[in-house]
């Protein structure tokens, strides 16, 4: 049989990413897309291939007038999506 890790390793890689998108949406509804950002950066950090961080980098670069961030952002989104 497997060993028990192996199998439970997947959820213990995922729960660092959730914290840090629910870190995310905290600061987000507090006003402060600045620590909003570095935590939504950190996940792409985590997981290079998480597909939200960079829907919500792209949002946030877009109201806050960073078209060229925004436009980067967005492509990376639309190479993570399927």
């Amino acid at each position: 049989s497997e060993p028990t890790s192996l199998i439970r390793m997947p959820a213990r890689a995922a729960a660092p990413v959730q914290v840090l998108l629910d870190q995310a949406q905290y600061w987000h509804e507090k006003g402060r897309n600045d620590l909003a950002e570095q935590s939504l950066r950190r996940v792409l950090i985590s997981d290079p291939e998480q597909r939200d961080a960079p829907y919500y980098l792209a949002l946030y670069a877009a109201k806050d007038g960073r078209e060229k961030d925004a436009k980067l952002w967005s492509a990376r989104f639309a190479q993570a999506s399927p």
